[in-house]
């Protein structure tokens, strides 16, 4: 029985969860911590019975992210189609709504690379795809090429009839593959309302 506390999360709280590490990625300057208050049960994304773990579809951004983060934050530029909410007046009893920071990009990116080393460069881009329908993502480096192919980690919704763990618990589709590179650029293609990691090599132009 689920209690008081317990959070069920969907995965368009996993696309947030994405936006809002991408949103510290690129501001860490000044967000030098961020933590996840609870990691199991409560409002966590690991979920337990007596019987059985299961993982929330929120874990997967978390967890993707700490595996793919290098240690310097690069700037990322979005060029793409963009999006504006449009709420009724008196939708909120807060002054400062949502749709006064718009537009905003479809396309949600931060990027992280390797420090300076005698090993190769390494680059790693976390997108969230906000989009009903499928995007095509170019990566361009600037003043870098790509070293070999990239790796390519992608989170979808889960597909009707996938199993359940945990009956009340959301699952969510992790796909894992590669992409081929050509100087500095990867073109993918990201899925409907997706979470992707990509990671390469790099060399100097």
């Amino acid at each position: 029985m689920t209690g008081a506390l317990e959070e069920r999360y969907s995965f368009a709280d996993a696309l947030a969860v994405g936006t809002y590490l991408n949103i510290f990625t690129r501001n860490c300057d000044w967000v030098r911590m961020a933590n996840l208050a609870q990691m199991v049960n409560a409002i966590a994304p690991i979920v337990t019975s007596g019987e059985a773990a299961a993982v929330q579809p929120i874990w997967y951004p978390v967890l993707l992210h700490s595996q793919a983060a290098l240690d310097l934050a690069v700037d990322v530029f979005v060029d793409g189609p963009t999006v504006s909410p449009e709420l009724p007046a008196g939708a909120s009893r807060w002054p400062f709504r949502i749709a006064d920071l718009a537009p905003f990009s479809l396309i949600d990116a931060a990027t992280t690379v390797s420090a300076n080393s005698v090993s190769a460069h390494k680059v790693a881009v976390t997108l969230v795809n906000r989009s009903p329908e499928d995007e095509l993502a170019e990566v361009l480096l600037r003043d870098r090429a790509f070293d070999g192919p990239a790796t390519i980690r992608t989170v979808t919704t889960a597909r009707p009839g996938d199993a359940r763990t945990l009956p009340d618990v959301e699952t969510a589709q992790l796909e894992e593959g590669s992409e081929t590179t050509k100087d500095g650029v990867v073109a993918i293609r990201l899925p409907p309302r997706s979470f992707t990691v990509i990671e390469a090599a790099m060399t100097s132009r």
